[in-house]
């Protein structure tokens, strides 16, 4: 029988409005089930920890990015599977999985055991499934995470906008205190130079916030990720190219945009202060730094995805066509 661990995040923007567990029970009554509901991050390590030391076939995720984040720091390179079931507010991995109200769907993924493996990003040692960096992308992620544990309603609120507020958040941390630029030196096998920027991203997926599509040809399992780095000097020239990638108009059509595919990255902050490189990814603080290692761990956690279920529901079409 599978066994499948159930992590609820109730404290995700979404993670009461509906009745998850009776929902799972539902689709997974053959499974061997067990709901964990940690009340703080320290229970949520020790339980993932008890999970793997239990070694369960699979564990889903009902929470936000963050939730998925703290769960995939253990799940990485394990033989267990993945589900995330979006809770959240931006709920970036499953809407790049495809899974975004899909929800009984996915949890038909489990049942049938139909996973791929994807990529990971390693920033100093700490895993990241989707997309990060430096800069006003980390400005952002810091306010809002701020803003939920000290505003009351906040978190109603972004539940009710959903990934927009995003953008509003960004419109704002952009027309209020002028934006810092980190000097840089950057090597990597594809490209080596130093330069200024306001905005450094890594990303292992096309778009980030729902519809920040900043890495077109961006895929999560073919072993790279993309940098995308904008040397805009100024702030017009900054709103505009943030207003283009909105837009969806590819990066590479923007002067003042460097986007490259690698493998590795090493970022070195070259003003001679005590600043450091805050990096955010997956919506979380990974580190603070003067100098950041990138990789990537290719294959490295199975995830249950709708992209999957749509190949081999073409791929057993093809072997049903008769021969003309």
């Amino acid at each position: 029988m599978q066994k499948v661990r159930v992590f609820l995040n109730t404290r995700a923007s979404q993670g009461q409005s509906r009745d998850w567990q009776s929902l799972i029970q539902r689709q997974l009554f053959r499974s061997e089930l067990d709901f964990i509901a940690p009340r703080d991050e320290h229970e949520l390590r020790a339980e993932i920890n008890r999970a793997t030391a239990d070694k369960v076939d699979v564990i889903v995720s009902v929470g936000g990015d963050g939730t998925f984040h703290t769960l995939i720091q253990q799940l990485a390179e394990q033989e267990t599977r993945f589900l995330v079931l979006p809770a959240g507010t931006a709920n970036d991995l499953a809407r790049e999985l495809g899974i975004h109200n899909r929800i009984k769907e996915a949890l038909e993924f489990v049942r049938l055991d139909e996973w791929k493996a994807i990529d990971l990003i390693t920033v100093n040692g700490t895993h990241m499934a989707t997309n990060g960096g430096i800069g006003i992308i980390g400005d952002v992620a810091e306010s809002i995470n701020q803003w939920r544990r000290s505003i009351p309603g906040f978190q109603s609120l972004m539940s009710n906008i959903g990934h927009p507020m995003y953008t509003l958040i960004l419109g704002l941390k952009l027309l209020g205190a002028p934006q810092k630029k980190y000097r840089l030196r950057i090597t990597s096998p594809d490209y080596r130079g130093e330069l200024e920027s306001p905005l450094l991203m890594i990303n292992n997926q096309p778009s980030v916030a729902g519809s920040f599509k900043i890495a077109p040809e961006t895929k999560n399992d073919d072993g790279k990720f993309n940098v995308s780095i904008f040397t805009h000097h100024h702030l017009c020239q900054l709103l505009t190219g943030i207003y283009r990638v909105r837009q969806h108009i590819p990066p590479t059509n923007d002067p003042r945009m460097l986007s490259f595919e690698t493998d590795r990255l090493e970022l070195e902050l070259l003003d001679k202060t005590d600043q450091k490189m805050a990096f955010y990814g997956d919506g979380e603080l990974l580190t603070s730094a003067r100098r950041l290692e990138i990789g990537i761990k290719p294959q490295s956690l199975r995830v249950y995805s709708h992209q999957l279920s749509c190949l081999n529901a073409f791929e057993a079409s093809k072997r049903l066509e008769v021969p003309t």
